[in-house]
């Protein structure tokens, strides 16, 4: 652990360098791990020396035990919850794009089918138009 502390120039390098990170990632991790492992010993080996009297009080070590076990049950569940949570923001904010993406079709569905009546008129349109030329060149013609 003390290694972590007396390198920690070394952390503000690890950006730049990708395996460097990974390491140092890693390096946190195994250095969480031992800290928690440290106090499960002086835990444990409290726990020991109150069971070495004369006449332990086993029912204090039990509740002890429970009582610790309690708390990293209650941190476990914290941990659930928070991954839950973010879980749940981020459904809602993909609901939310979903939700917008929807609008938008409806949208451009809604233009599309503007468009095609606008087209189905000028085309009925051009057609008048054309018949009314073809019209008019008989006329000149026999004129």
């Amino acid at each position: 652990m003390s290694y972590l502390q007396d390198n920690s120039d070394i952390t503000n390098l690890s950006v730049k360098d990708p395996d460097l990170s990974i390491l140092l990632e890693e390096n946190k991790k195994l250095a969480a791990e031992l800290a928690q492992c440290q106090t499960d010993k002086e835990f444990v080996w409290s726990l020991w020396k109150k069971l070495q009297v004369t006449n332990p009080d086993v029912t204090e070590a039990i509740s002890l035990v429970t009582q610790r076990e309690k708390e990293k049950s209650e941190i476990k569940d914290r941990k659930v919850l928070e991954i839950i949570q973010v879980k749940d923001d981020r459904i809602e904010e993909l609901q939310n794009i979903v939700t917008k993406q929807a609008e938008e079709i409806s949208d451009v569905l809604s233009k599309k089918v503007e468009l095609t009546e606008k087209i189905t008129r000028l085309q009925l349109e051009n057609d008048h138009l054309n018949d009314k030329i073809n019209m008019l060149e008989i006329q000149v013609s026999l004129s």
